[in-house]
């Protein structure tokens, strides 16, 4: 299954992953990666969705190692009342599901947090 999208690992680093995953993972997991479309005027309103697209990117790389993850991507744009009720209103965040619980990154997940 690695390789089969483009992202920031290295096949090797794919590899690698994919092989600890594989070992320690046996429920299904599922990846909610909420991002939101950048406007093309400036908004002094919001921030911008600095990593968004590099988030997604990763987890759908991640999501490709094994298959018990699944990804679901959400913008904060189109579903406003969705993300209020999971308490989503920082852009990039990764809820990460699994046996009932989650855990949730804001930002981009990297070097060890990775």
């Amino acid at each position: 299954m690695a390789g089969a999208v483009k992202g920031p690992l290295s096949k090797a680093e794919e590899l690698q992953v994919a092989r600890y995953i594989g070992e320690r993972i046996q429920y299904p997991v599922g990846l909610d990666v909420w991002t939101r479309q950048e406007s093309a005027i400036v908004r002094t309103d919001r921030d911008s969705c600095t990593h968004c697209d590099d988030v997604l990117t990763a987890m759908r790389q991640l999501a490709t190692l094994h298959p018990a993850l699944s990804i679901t991507p959400y913008d904060l744009g189109r579903f406003a009342d969705r993300a209020e009720q999971a308490g989503v209103d920082v852009v990039p965040t990764t809820i990460i599901r699994g046996s009932g619980r989650s855990l949730r990154f804001v930002g981009l997940p990297s070097g060890l947090l990775f």
